[in-house]
């Protein structure tokens, strides 16, 4: 217990003892010009920064009084520093246990230069260092710890991502109670991912905040989420996990207009979508029934408004097209053959058009129902097509995904009273039929 307490007493002195160096070297701009004599010398430049992180900056000082060759030297070492430098930086301010001091009195603008991301790097992956890193204070540094921790990065031939270190540690030591106390934010989604993908976590507290709070994310919030669709780092990736562990989160119509932005961004290939795909049926999985019913009606009227090919949403929406569809009023459904169907046949793309021929063989009201001059058109365009896809044995050049049953061809062709099967001119001629033999249901 003595040599325990004389050890407390001679690390109080070690840290006044700095301190006093440090506030001599705030004098007269004193640490610029140390650091410019000694740029070189990595202990002394520490010992420099760290009195100007935590006494003040150029700002700070009267115009003139640090010459420009000194200030010279300031500014090309904090915008390329060595990573040694960066180093003895946080080594020194781990030993002082400086860091709080620092993030208060350090300027911002400091804080968005790559030497801190350095020194944060450091923090968290020395196991002495990153204790010096409270739970308060990733919350009130989050902005700038996620912008320079929060990547994939390479070393020794291994894969790091710093900031998921950093919040695992801190998961481990209470952060989840910081995470449920702060205000929902999509800044957040990497951390809330984590905490509920963490074993030995008890995220019960922030499971029940987010599916209460997730709802006040603003539209443009989810957009942006969407447009970036990082796997496994923002709040699309929490959302999934919800559904998955059976939470009722229930987006409203702020997650229904970015999904159709985002939808309309997909079809002019503006955008693409990668990690998420394979994902997407929870994301709908999350908006209230009365959301979704109104999100299928939007999203059909988007592509009958577009009019051009849906097949870059087609991975992630045909079930949503397909009920949409079903479910339409009459009007509806004969603006989508008018516009939509009557498209595909012409354009012939194979996964839009095998998607269009089963929902005629699906849904057979849709031609039935659909205007007698769209019935001809659409019988015009695609009697060649039908009659060579019939042809074929087993269509090896397509992909499982592109082959069109006989089953689907034989059903479409008799609804647009084609006959499939390529026969003799002699036997066409004869059995050749009028247009007005296609019944029209008004």
């Amino acid at each position: 217990m003595h040599d325990f307490i004389w050890e407390i007493r001679d690390r109080y002195r070690q840290k006044q003892s700095f301190n006093e160096q440090l506030a001599l070297l705030a004098n007269k701009a004193e640490a610029f010009k140390v650091l410019h004599k000694f740029n070189t010398n990595h202990s002394v430049g520490a010992l420099c920064y760290v009195n100007i992180f935590k006494y003040g900056s150029v700002d700070n000082y009267e115009e003139g009084k640090i010459p420009a060759d000194v200030l010279q030297t300031y500014s090309n070492l904090l915008e390329d520093m060595p990573k040694e430098l960066a180093n003895e930086i946080a080594k020194a301010i781990v030993k002082y246990n400086l860091f709080n001091e620092i993030c208060d009195s350090v300027d911002y603008a400091i804080k968005q230069r790559s030497c801190w991301g350095q020194i944060l790097q450091y923090m968290v992956k020395d196991e002495k260092a990153i204790k010096c890193i409270s739970s308060k204070r990733f919350i009130d540094e989050h902005e700038y710890i996620k912008d320079w921790l929060d990547e994939d990065v390479e070393e020794e031939d291994e894969e790091l991502n710093y900031y998921e270190i950093l919040v695992e540690y801190l998961l481990d030591n209470g952060l989840i109670g910081n995470l449920v106390d702060e205000p929902i934010s999509r800044d957040y989604g990497h951390a809330y991912y984590i905490a509920l993908t963490m074993e030995n976590i008890d995220s019960k507290s922030l499971e029940e905040k987010l599916c209460k709070e997730l709802e006040n994310i603003e539209t443009n919030d989810w957009h942006i989420e969407l447009s970036e669709n990082l796997e496994g780092r923002g709040i699309l990736d929490v959302v999934i996990e919800l559904v998955k562990i059976k939470c009722k989160v229930g987006l409203k119509h702020e997650f229904v207009d970015a999904l159709i932005q985002h939808a309309k961004a997909l079809i002019n290939k503006e955008q693409e979508i990668d990690d998420l795909e394979d994902s997407w049926g929870y994301l709908l999985g999350a908006l209230t029934d009365s959301e979704r019913k109104d999100f299928q009606e939007r999203l059909l009227d988007l592509i009958t408004e577009l009019n051009i090919s849906v097949k870059p949403i087609l991975g992630i929406y045909k079930a949503e097209l397909d009920v949409a569809i079903e479910e339409a009023d009459l009007s509806r459904k004969r603006s989508f053959v008018n516009k939509v169907c009557k498209r595909i046949a012409k354009d012939q793309e194979s996964q839009e058009i095998k998607w269009m021929l089963e929902l005629f063989h699906e849904k057979e009201h849709l031609l039935k129902k659909a205007k007698k001059d769209d019935r001809v058109v659409i019988k015009d365009r695609l009697e060649d097509y039908l009659k060579d896809e019939y042809a074929k044995d087993k269509p090896k050049e397509e992909s499982e995904q592109e082959q069109i049953s006989k089953e689907v061809i034989e059903n479409v062709a008799k609804q647009l009273n084609i006959n499939p099967v390529v026969e003799s001119p002699e036997a066409s001629d004869d059995n050749n039929k009028d247009e007005d033999n296609v019944q029209e249901t008004e």
